[in-house]
């Protein structure tokens, strides 16, 4: 594949996982609608599908499965749709907050699923020297 549409795909991606963290972290914290969480489901499943496809493109393109599995497991968690899980379970709160604590563990993990690919970008468009040298200076003064 070309890799400027790698390259986009990775920032496209980032924003997405973006979004969804802040939006779980919402939902975590706050009350929302049926309607809102509802369009959350959708909007953090798709993520989920996607991060499963990334995942097993990946995981197929690798030259050694069993290294790149345990370097990579963490991606699977990342991409379980624990919202759309938790429906069924909404009346019982025991297994609700099980499934939050989950839904948490989750949330962390895309977290550094996504600094992963700001770190990738910062280094590649040497951003990273950049603002160490900018942080430097304003520190001096």
């Amino acid at each position: 594949m070309n890799e400027k549409v790698i390259k986009l795909f990775e920032i496209g991606l980032s924003i997405w996982i973006l979004l969804d963290v802040i939006f779980l972290t919402g939902s975590l914290t706050f009350e929302f609608s049926l309607n809102h969480y509802y369009n959350l489901i959708i909007f953090d499943t798709c993520l989920c599908v996607v991060l499963f496809l990334e995942f097993f493109f990946r995981f197929f393109k690798a030259d050694n499965k069993n290294k790149s599995f345990k370097e990579n497991w963490t991606e699977i968690v990342a991409a379980i749709p624990f919202d759309l899980i938790m429906l069924p379970f909404m009346a019982d709160a025991g297994i609700l907050l099980v499934l939050r604590f989950f839904k948490f563990i989750r949330i962390l993990i895309l977290f550094s699923q996504l600094f992963e690919i700001i770190g990738i970008f910062l280094k590649d468009t040497y951003l990273d020297e950049i603002l160490s040298i900018f942080l430097m200076i304003i520190i001096s003064f």
